[in-house]
């Protein structure tokens, strides 16, 4: 299987700048780590993370906004 995939290809098409390990890196492991971030990515919704951001932005405004009221 992993004679028929390109190691550098794939890890270019996914924008991924390096690859740490500890122990020994082989391509068998790296490609199970490739497919691993391609199922995280195809679950992640660009909507819901946009969400959660402003989330995340409101809060910070109500703190800075509380802090302003003290």
């Amino acid at each position: 299987m992993a004679k028929d995939r390109n190691l550098r290809e794939e890890i270019k098409e996914l924008g991924i700048l390096s690859i740490e390990g500890s122990g020994l890196l082989t391509e068998k492991s790296v490609f199970s780590a490739l497919d691993a971030i391609r199922e995280s990515n195809s679950r992640r919704s660009e909507e819901s993370e946009l969400e959660r951001i402003k989330g995340f932005q409101e809060q910070k405004t109500q703190r800075m906004q509380g802090n302003l009221s003290d």
